[in-house]
């Protein structure tokens, strides 16, 4: 009840407040991982988000997402790791580098080593897995796989790179059924999909799935399922056959990377290792200019 008493009025502030107090925002400098929603200013906008954030409305801050291009989120980043890969990845040598790795070794540490996806199917034989650099520091990254399509090969068509799926670390707290983790981890495709084909559920395995079917020129056909910790938004129409070839191994991390400190997450303002709604209030306190510091 303290909880709801908390989320409430700060969410009546942030509301009633945001379009009065747009104009008194601050100028971010040292304080960037605080802009969650990458609008270059730490106002009202980042405690809504950073109250939203930490009541499970969505698992990543507008800054983090790929789709939006900020400054320092323009491309792939050194992670990209091929279903052959070991543990010399170029990716790691660059970390080596870094006096702290990103916050996404957290859940890595947890699950024993790095990701690489991988399929059995040998259409996908050639499977690499990337992400951008503002995935770095999210709680939720994800991860993006592309396979080299050679299917239009012998009708005279060209191969070419295709994407094969998205995905990210399952929901932590492990209470969400799979509707509600494919809402929580990908809501905008969620949505989309909704407006033209209605989920379906099926089952392989033991392991549960969703999917839908596709329209021509509006949406592909695709699935959602969990595998080791894992949530898989996959491209395609063959559920069955394709959670059953796909696999999750895992890279040894070095201890050289395993000692380094991670990264800071955006929105834990307080520093305390979690995101929470006294972060969006004291986002809040500094928006209106109650308090000057973190």
């Amino acid at each position: 009840m303290k909880l709801k008493k908390i989320v409430s009025a700060v969410l009546v502030f942030c509301l009633a407040a945001s379009s009065v107090l747009s104009a008194a925002a601050y100028t971010v400098d040292e304080n960037a991982f605080v802009d969650v929603n990458g609008n270059k200013r730490i106002d009202v906008g980042d405690a809504l988000q950073t109250l939203q954030y930490s009541v499970g409305k969505f698992r990543k801050f507008s800054a983090q997402e790929k789709k939006v291009f900020y400054e320092g989120c323009v491309g792939y980043t050194g992670y990209g790791i091929s279903s052959d890969d070991n543990d010399e990845n170029v990716w790691f040598r660059d970390l080596k580098k870094e006096k702290a790795i990103p916050f996404m070794f957290e859940n890595f540490k947890e699950k024993g080593g790095v990701p690489r996806f991988a399929s059995d199917n040998e259409r996908y034989k050639e499977l690499v897995t990337s992400m951008y650099y503002c995935d770095y520091n999210a709680e939720y990254p994800s991860f993006d796989g592309i396979f080299w399509d050679e299917s239009d090969v012998e009708n005279g068509g060209d191969a070419h790179w295709d994407s094969l799926f998205t995905a990210t670390f399952a929901d932590k707290s492990g209470e969400k059924d799979l509707m509600s983790e494919f809402i929580s981890a990908f809501g905008s495709d969620y949505e989309y999909v909704t407006q033209y084909e209605e989920i379906k559920t099926g089952s392989v395995d033991g392991i549960d799935y969703l999917y839908w079917n596709g329209v021509e020129g509006k949406l592909y056909p695709g699935f959602f399922f969990k595998k080791d910790g894992y949530v898989i938004y996959f491209y395609g129409d063959n559920p069955e056959q394709d959670i059953k070839d796909f696999r999750i191994d895992l890279i040894p991390i070095s201890k050289e990377l395993m000692n380094k400190p991670l990264m800071r997450r955006y929105g834990d303002v307080n520093n305390d290792g979690k995101i929470s709604t006294e972060d969006a209030l004291m986002i809040l306190q500094y928006a209106v200019g109650k308090i000057t510091a973190f």
